[in-house]
């Protein structure tokens, strides 16, 4: 945005948070959801263990994630459980040296 762009107004929840000049938005950024739109965007020289800044929190439903589970049926003692036919086996020896 800012370079293609004079002007630019920040919106969020279609609210006017901020608006002015890009280079005073840029450099001076007043409003805290601005604040946090800037720290949020991501850089190259992230320090091993450092992660980008949420803006904000994000429930997650883990079972939403796995999707629906369904209860295999139940097998007896003497079913079969896995039945395989023809099974080859290659390995790949590499010379040392």
């Amino acid at each position: 945005v800012a370079n293609v762009a004079d002007e630019v107004v920040v919106m969020y929840h279609g609210e006017i948070m901020e608006a002015g000049p890009v280079e005073a938005i840029f450099r001076r950024p007043g409003h805290p959801y601005l604040k946090g739109l800037m720290a949020a965007v991501p850089h190259f020289d992230l320090k091993p263990g450092e992660r980008l800044k949420a803006l904000r929190e994000v429930p997650v439903n883990v079972g939403n994630l796995l999707g629906k589970q369904t209860a295999p049926a139940s097998k007896g003692p003497d079913d079969i459980l896995l039945s395989v036919r023809d099974l080859k086996k290659t390995f790949t020896i590499r010379k040392s040296g």
